[in-house]
């Protein structure tokens, strides 16, 4: 073997093999069931069995003596389970009949078939010599490498002559001859030959243990095979030996097939610059997913690799010549050298000033899932994690977000991907229109890690760059990352400086270890795709091993907060909080968002987030949490700029539609959000979120029975279906039709019991109790809302529930109840935001003081709460205490003001506290002689119940209608 200038090693040792079968590292086969007794010593017909070479799968090799033609012959001995198939047995024998007609150098031939004494065995050529799997271990030179593959292309072409389709190339089916010939195993009767591994890949020693690793797409696809498939595993073996490494080889045989079906091989030249680039290219080509893009026949890839030999062989190298010509060509080659030194200098200067920016400042990279292999591997998904926050620190780089590829996955019809390889990550840059497509490969060396990082053109293919950095032991691996990530930025176009002022250690912004960083990542991925429930037992994982890993303790307050563990939520955003100091400003003013929203610090959380969209404003998430802290300190029209923004930066993001139109309803402004309902239609985002918000638009048009039908596909889709009956309930309380309503929301209330889900049940038991207080039902009102303290009194009822509890105690007048509700408000809590807690403690107070006729503490307790947290039923116990003072004037703009909160009510209230409201101004224009308006009230009012059910309060506004008409007819 050649050792020396012209050699190059393949990275990383591979296993060594026996002829035709994967072994382990102690000899015995890999996989599969053998036979019961040895063969050894016995005669089988005119053959004496000699030692056992191998066993797998099929069965066993033996060396065997034929006596009668005097030669040493290989046995393969059929296992039981596959000799007792009749059917396989024909078969099997035809096809060894037929291949035993087809003779080439370059194949070790088939003799013969015997059917003896129900055994089974094939004849085969006995080769002395290696296996490639066993030849790869050592260095070898280019030629070396050449006259293999061109021997490997010689017996393709010849089997292509006869038909003959291989179906299983791979080194261990490679033999070397001691006179260095190449000899392939089993042709013609390997797609017969059952592979010794039908569920792995590998095993843990990194062995290859079944041939699926070299089986081309189509026949991974069973698709039928010809001579191209064995062309692309011929490719698949010689990418091994020039770059040392399998291209798709993954820790399973699902992983293994999904990379060779979807993956793109990274170039050889990545891994051996040594390698010539034609020699990459037909490698390439060789391995085409698409067989029509592969080498049509054998000999086209035979005489390219001849090609290449001919340029590196010495017999091609030009004669030395005469001493005077080389000393007059030295000096003319000096010459010209000089002339292109400067002219080469001027094109470079000049290409260099006006050179096209390899990436546009706030351009997008997408960075796939990496590949890791080796011993004692790094986990994948830590170092996808770890490339993406540190390129996250750049103000240059925009990184696009893991929900944001999961959500073009679902428009892609993909949604059981759990693995972004290279092929797929080249779709979504497509058709999001992203500039840059990173991906790479983590690989344990020996003794060394490398991790390599490719850039490249999702459109074109095209590399735009590889960057390398090894380091010795797992410790160094966030090290290696930010200088990895410092190296992509640079190759990106950022600027050296402002990568050093904005470049923080991974270690310190994160975690110091790497497995806490995996089990991170693992938790971001399915809560990305939607999938909650193993998410915190993933993060408390990491937080054990990294009690410090700030935003694993954001994460898990986040996840809490969906899961309404409220307790949990504040434990974890306090402890991000505190730790806030270590991580980036792009973390950092995300911590801090979100624990001030959390905590009720709403003017804080505006600050904050807007420092964040100022350093990073292509930020989807950072714009979306803005506009809800502007909706939390009352500003919602800002809230909706930001939303606007949102759907401009990212056209398909479901959250930003669904709160863009939820925000428009809010504010009454529903033709717009109608609008922006059928724009996100447009976009394919039919998504339940969208029904309820257009619903409440239509609602807050008026027009019911549409609304309604809206609320009803909510209610139809799975996982919301509390949320649509509780609104199909709203509807028909909008309408006064309170026995309908009634029926819903006792049946949503028995379905929500009976599922765990405690905040609608709340809700049905407040709407339910404000309906029976509509209908004079006091008994029935009073129970559901005795329901509501047991559970505020749990602690599951949060301020809300509280105050609406409160409120509706003090209005029928128990005063008792309502102070024990007052006093759990109260109560110093840590987990609720405080200006809203606060502000519906003043409101439980001042409605309490209205009734017990304190009017000037109400209205000081009630100006308070309104301060703190304006919402309607301030407005609406403002007005009720104006009408108690008898100040009609007063009691009228905060009437309209409820009227103008119209959307606030339909969203989060009872419906028939905005109709009745019309009733209510009615009643305070009379009182003020004002009969035109009283009576436009009056009329709104029925209207909206011109189909209610038969109740007082509406016949009470029907006669007082027509008492208000008769005495304007009389003149009085």
């Amino acid at each position: 073997m050649a050792t020396g200038a012209g050699a190059w090693s393949h990275i990383g040792p591979v296993p060594a093999v026996s002829p035709g079968f994967p072994m382990t590292e102690q000899g015995t086969a890999a996989t599969g069931s053998v036979t019961s007794s040895s063969l050894t010593g016995r005669i089988v017909g005119r053959f004496v069995i000699g030692e056992r070479l191998g066993k797998g799968g099929m069965g066993e090799v033996y060396r065997a003596e034929d006596t009668r033609l005097k030669r040493t012959v290989a046995l393969k001995r059929l296992a039981p389970s596959l000799r007792s198939d009749p059917v396989y047995r024909h078969r099997f024998q035809e096809e060894a009949e037929r291949a035993s007609r087809f003779a080439d150098s370059h194949v070790a031939a088939i003799h013969d078939v015997l059917d003896e004494k129900e055994e089974t065995l094939l004849v085969m050529e006995y080769v002395e010599g290696t296996t490639l799997r066993r030849r790869l271990k050592e260095p070898m030179s280019l030629d070396e490498f050449l006259k293999i593959a061109i021997q490997c292309a010689e017996a393709l072409v010849a089997a292509d002559r006869v038909g003959i389709v291989h179906c299983d190339i791979k080194p261990e089916n490679i033999m070397l001859s001691t006179s260095g010939n190449v000899k392939i195993l089993d042709f013609g009767v390997a797609k017969f030959l059952p592979r010794s591994d039908q569920s792995s890949t590998v095993d843990r020693s990194g062995t290859i243990g079944g041939t699926p690793a070299y089986m081309s797409p189509e026949v991974l696809l069973e698709k039928g095979a010809d001579g191209r498939s064995d062309i692309f595993s011929l490719g698949l073996v010689l990418y091994e030996a020039l770059a040392g490494h399998h291209p798709f080889l993954s820790d399973s045989y699902v992983a293994t097939t999904h990379r060779i079906l979807h993956e793109k091989a990274t170039p050889i030249r990545v891994f051996n610059s040594s390698v010539p680039e034609e020699l990459d290219r037909i490698v390439a080509q060789a391995m085409a997913k698409d067989p029509g893009e592969r080498y049509a026949h054998a000999q086209e890839l035979l005489d390219d690799l001849l090609a290449v030999q001919a340029g590196v062989t010495p017999s091609k190298l030009l004669p030395r010549p005469l001493v005077w010509r080389r000393r007059r060509s030295r000096a003319w080659i000096v010459a010209v050298v000089v002339v292109v030194i400067a002219l080469a200098g001027s094109y470079g200067f000049y290409w260099w000033k006006h050179r096209p920016p390899p990436f546009q400042e706030r351009g997008w990279a997408l960075i796939t899932d990496f590949d890791s292999t080796g011993e004692d591997p790094i986990p994948d998904k830590g170092v996808r994690e770890g490339l993406t926050i540190a390129l996250q620190q750049s103000p240059y780089v925009n990184v696009y977000p893991r929900a944001r590829i999961y959500e073009a996955l679902q428009r892609m019809k993909r949604t059981d991907v759990g693995r972004i390889d290279e092929t797929l990550g080249r779709e979504i840059c497509k058709r999001e229109n992203l500039q840059v497509l990173l991906t790479g490969s983590i690989e344990h060396l020996g003794q060394a890690f490398q991790i390599t990082v490719r850039g490249e053109n999702p459109d074109t293919g095209n590399l735009l760059f590889a960057e390398k950095q090894h380091f010795n032991r797992k410790e160094q691996f966030f090290d290696g990352v930010d200088r990895l990530a410092r190296d992509v930025r640079r190759d990106l176009g950022e600027s050296m400086a402002r990568i050093a002022n904005t470049s923080r250690p991974l270690a310190n912004v994160t975690t110091s270890s790497l497995d806490a960083l995996q089990l991170y990542s693992e938790a971001s991925d399915l809560i990305a795709r939607g999938k909650l429930d193993p998410a915190p037992t993933l993060l408390q994982g990491a937080l054990q091993l990294d009690n410090n890993f700030a935003m694993a303790h954001l994460l898990l307050g986040d996840v809490n907060g969906l899961i309404g563990n409220r307790e949990q939520e504040i434990k974890h955003l306090q402890l991000a909080y505190d730790l806030r100091a270590e991580v980036s400003d792009r973390e950092r003013r995300l911590i801090e968002g979100t624990y001030y929203s959390d905590m009720g610090l709403y003017e804080q959380e505006v600050e904050s987030l807007k420092v964040l969209v100022s350093l990073y404003p292509d930020d989807v998430q950072a714009h979306d949490d803005l506009a809800l802290a502007y909706r939390n300190t009352g500003d919602v029209p800002r809230g909706i700029e930001q939303l606007r923004e949102v759907v401009r930066l990212d056209p398909f993001s479901a959250r930003g539609y669904v709160d863009l139109v939820l925000f428009l309803a809010r504010e009454n402004q529903n033709r717009e959000a109608i609008s922006v309902y059928q724009d996100a239609l447009r976009h394919g985002l039919d998504i339940p979120g969208l029904h309820w918000g257009v619903g409440l638009a239509l609602l807050g048009e008026g027009k019911v029975e549409e609304a309604r039908q809206e609320f009803l596909r909510v209610q139809q889709a799975g996982a919301y279906q509390s949320l649509g009956r509780l609104y199909v309930a709203r509807s028909y309380i909008y309408e006064g039709k309170f026995d309908t309503a009634i029926q819903q929301l006792t049946a949503s209330k028995v379905a929500d019991q009976a599922s765990g889900n405690t905040y609608p049940e709340l809700i049905d038991h407040y709407l339910l109790a404000s309906i029976y207080l509509n209908q004079d039902k006091r008994d029935l009102a009073r129970s559901e809302l005795g329901l509501i303290r047991v559970a505020s009194q749990k602690g599951v009822a949060q301020a809300g529930d509280l105050m609406r509890l409160g409120i509706l105690y003090a209005r029928m007048g128990d005063i008792d109840s309502a102070r024990a509700v007052l006093h759990i408000l109260e109560t110093p809590q840590t987990t609720e935001p405080v200006s809203f807690r606060d502000a519906c403690t003043h409101m439980v107070s001042g409605e309490i003081n209205i009734m017990q006729g304190r009017m000037t503490a109400a209205a000081k307790l009630l100006a308070l709460a309104n301060q703190e947290y304006s919402m309607a039923p301030v407005h609406e116990s403002l007005a009720r205490l104006h009408q108690f003072q008898g100040d009609w004037g007063k009691a009228i703009e905060e009437w309209q003001r409820v009227l103008d909160l119209r959307g606030e009510i339909l969203q989060d209230h009872s419906p028939a506290d905005w109709v009745l409201a019309h009733f209510a101004i009615a009643r305070a224009y009379s009182k003020t002689n004002d009969s035109v308006s009283a009576e436009k009230y009056y009329r709104e009012f029925l209207e909206i119940w011109s189909k209610s059910d038969s109740l007082t309060i509406k016949k009470e506004a029907s006669d007082e209608l027509q008492l208000l008409k008769s005495s304007r007819e009389r003149g009085t």
